[in-house]
Order: C-alpha cells, then sequence, then structure tokens
C-alpha cells in the first residue's frame, strides 16, 4: 500500500511540472530583447534627460547694491547730517549666442543615450538568438551522440561475446571502440554541460526560476540561411549600431566645444539703473530736481581668452579623441565584415561538402540494401551504421557552425535588430 501512494504521490509531482513547464516560442525569446535591463537603463535615461530643463535664461545675474556715504552721528549745529547715499539694480547677462547654443546640447544628450539603447538591442538580440542556436544544436548533437554511444556499447558488446566464444578478433576494433566510447562519453558531457547553461540563460531572458522549454518552430535552417548570402551581397551595409554610437558621442563632444569657446566672450555684459539719496538743506531750493539722481550705466569688458586655455584645449581634446574613434571604429568595422565574410562562405562550402558526402555515401546505400545487410555480419552492419552516424553528427555540427556564423555576420553588417527578424531570423 505504501509502495502504491508513493509512486502515486511521484506520478503527480511529475505530472505537475509538466503543468507548471512553461513553452515559449521563438518570437517570444526574440521579444524579451526589448525589455533586456541595457535597454531599459537607456530609455531611462533617454527619458530623464528629455525631462531636464537645459535652456540658459537672458540674465546672468541680479544684484541689488547699496552704498552708504558720510555717518550718522548728530552735528551739533544742523542735527543729524547724511552725505549722499546710492542705491543701484545690476543685471549681468547671458550672450545670445551662448543661449542658442546650450540648447542644442539637451538633443546631443538624449540622442547619445538613443544610439546607446540601439546599440544594446542589437547585442541583446544576438545574445538570445546565439542561445537559441547552440540549445538547439546541442540538444539534436546530444541525440546523435548518445545513439552513437548505443552503437558503440552494442559493438563492444559483441566484440566481448566473440572473445567468449573463442572467436579471434581485430585489436584495432577493441582499441578504436575503447577509444570511441570515452570520446563519445566526453563528447555527451560537454553537450549536457552546454544546454545547462543555455537553459540558465533562457530563464534570465523570462526573469523566471521555472524551466522553460522552447518551440523551435520557425527557426532558420541552413538552407534558408544559404540563400539568404545571396540578399546579404546585394544590401548595403548599414552603419553599425557602434559605429552611430561613436558618431552620438562625437556629436556631443563638438556641442560641448563650441559651447566652451563662446563662454566667457561678452563685451557688454551688465546693465546698471541707479539713484543718488541728494543730501537737502534747510531751505530747498525752488528749481531742485531730486529726480535727477537716476544714473545707467552699461558694464564693459575686454576678455582675456589666455585665462580659458586649459578649458577650451581640454574641450578640444575631447572633440578630437571623439572624432579619431568614431573614425576607427568604422574602419574596424569594415575590417571585421571583410573577415567574418570569408569564415561565413568557408562554413557554407564545409556544409555543402558534408552534404555531397553524406549523399554519396556508399554505406548508406549498402545500409538500404535488403541483400546486403542479409549477407553481412553483425559486427560489419555495427561498423556500417556508426560510420552513418558520424557523418550526421558532423553534418549537424557544421549547420551549427554555419548559422552562429550567419547571426555574427548579421551582427557586423547592423542587421542583426528585432524589425528584421521575420527577414533574416526565422524560416
Amino acid at each position: 500500500m505504501m509502495r502504491k501512494t508513493f509512486h502515486l504521490i511521484l506520478f503527480l509531482l511529475c505530472f505537475s511540472g509538466e503543468i507548471f513547464a512553461q513553452t515559449v516560442s521563438l518570437e517570444q525569446i526574440l521579444a524579451t530583447s526589448l525589455n533586456d535591463e541595457r535597454v531599459t537603463r537607456d530609455a531611462q535615461m533617454e527619458q530623464f534627460t528629455n525631462n531636464l530643463n537645459f535652456n540658459l535664461p537672458p540674465v546672468k545675474k541680479i544684484e541689488l547694491r547699496l552704498g552708504l556715504n558720510g555717518n550718522n552721528t548728530s552735528d551739533t549745529l544742523d542735527g543729524n547730517l547724511r552725505n549722499e547715499d546710492y542705491y543701484s539694480l545690476n543685471l549681468t547677462t547671458n550672450k545670445r549666442k551662448e543661449m542658442k547654443l546650450q540648447k542644442q546640447i539637451k538633443p546631443a544628450q538624449v540622442n547619445l543615450f538613443n544610439k546607446e539603447k540601439e546599440m544594446f538591442q542589437m547585442q541583446a538580440i544576438q545574445d538570445r538568438y546565439t542561445v537559441l542556436t547552440s540549445l538547439y544544436y546541442n540538444t539534436e548533437a546530444l541525440k546523435k551522440k548518445k545513439e552513437l554511444q548505443d552503437l558503440l556499447n552494442k559493438k563492444n558488446e559483441l566484440l566481448q561475446n566473440l572473445l567468449n566464444e573463442g572467436i579471434t578478433i581485430k585489436i584495432n576494433d577493441a582499441l578504436d571502440t575503447e577509444k570511441d566510447l570515452v570520446l563519445v562519453f566526453n563528447m555527451i558531457q560537454e553537450e549536457e554541460n552546454a544546454i545547462t547553461i543555455n537553459k540558465a540563460k533562457l530563464c534570465q531572458f523570462f526573469s523566471t526560476s521555472k524551466e522553460l522549454f522552447v518551440d523551435f518552430k520557425g527557426m532558420i535552417t541552413p538552407k534558408k540561411i544559404i540563400a539568404n548570402n545571396i540578399l546579404l551581397k546585394q544590401d548595403s551595409i548599414n552603419q553599425h549600431p557602434s559605429v552611430i554610437y561613436k558618431e552620438a558621442q562625437y556629436q556631443l563632444a563638438a556641442a560641448n566645444n563650441i559651447l566652451e569657446r563662446a563662454q566667457n566672450t561678452n563685451v557688454l555684459n551688465s546693465f546698471q539703473v541707479g539713484y543718488n539719496r541728494p543730501v537737502y538743506t534747510s531751505e530747498i531750493l525752488k528749481k531742485f530736481k531730486p529726480e535727477n539722481t537716476l544714473t545707467f550705466r552699461v558694464g564693459i569688458s575686454i576678455p582675456i581668452m589666455g585665462n580659458y586655455n586649459f578649458n577650451r584645449n581640454n574641450t578640444n581634446i575631447q572633440q578630437y579623441n571623439a572624432l579619431l574613434n568614431w573614425q576607427t571604429s568604422q574602419v574596424i568595422q569594415d575590417k571585421t565584415i571583410n573577415v567574418q565574410e570569408s569564415r561565413f562562405e568557408n562554413s557554407i562550402r564545409q556544409y555543402n561538402a558534408l552534404i555531397d558526402i553524406y549523399s554519396k555515401s556508399i554505406i548508406s546505400r549498402l545500409l538500404e540494401n535488403e541483400k546486403v545487410v542479409a549477407q553481412s555480419t553483425a559486427l560489419e552492419l555495427i561498423d556500417m551504421r556508426i560510420a552513418k552516424k558520424k557523418i550526421e553528427i558532423n553534418m549537424l555540427l557544421s549547420a551549427g557552425t554555419l548559422t552562429q556564423n550567419y547571426i555574427q555576420l548579421l551582427e557586423n553588417k547592423g542587421l542583426l535588430n528585432y524589425s528584421t527578424r521575420s527577414q533574416y531570423l526565422l524560416e
């Protein structure tokens, strides 16, 4: 009774695990790139910067000046005697050109965050499709390698039986079988480790700890990739998002440099309205007009530009450095594309060669011939199946390499983004 109860509980746990396990499609996985932490961060910074005020007001500073002249002590003849006091309002202004240039800093800064966001989004797409490609081909390769392991175990068992029966076997057969068994065991371990790591990355994309299963329907095939190679040669190369980001950095540095050179150059930089309090005698003159004591003054300065050499040269260096980074990144990107195109073409040739070998395989023809199968020994049949399985594994590995090189080429050409997924990433 206890054993039945235990088996029932175990069955329910397994069944519940299947229920709570979630299946995700390729579209859902690629869509998580829009919510990547790096993309979200730059989107927030872009919005935050948009809400800031970068405008420079016309008035830089307002001063109220008060001058007390003479003294407030009593005089023995006329009582309190005060000389003229002075009151003034002083306005220091900003240069109109400086106000205009400072307005250009905000769009340049917003554009920088926007371009960085696009760069990170492409990286997020590449991360996800790389995981998908590895997960798909690791899983398929694991199946093939386990099938090869079963064949090798059968061959090893067959050789053991032949020895037990006193039949002479070739030592090379035993050595090759033992070596292949060890090699396949190590390869299976590597595939299982890779699958575990990629599944963990997949869960991170969805921010979940639950096990996820991928529906690979729509996964791009080597045939579609080879067909897309023609489109890749015809399409003009887009500017890579990282190069566009470097350009945005240069634009911001240039705007800062121009603003720095416009600062501290005011000649007419202040306006002052003043009032002198008059001294009254005991008998005010009839023609005396106190309002005539108002004064108007204009502040004129001659900037000594050598005082600002440090700041100006510093922004000059930043602008020139950003320019060189932009130009250098484009040159490096062009070289990277040329190398990756060669690597991709080699992958296509290797895959086509393996397809040709498999289609012309004599072993496949022999295994399909019932008469040959009936006349062959058990050892010969297993050897032929092992050879065929090795070709299939090599074809699978070649297809995985082809897909990875294809994804990298799309990234290098700036074509790997969410809007072009149906054209380049899905079947």
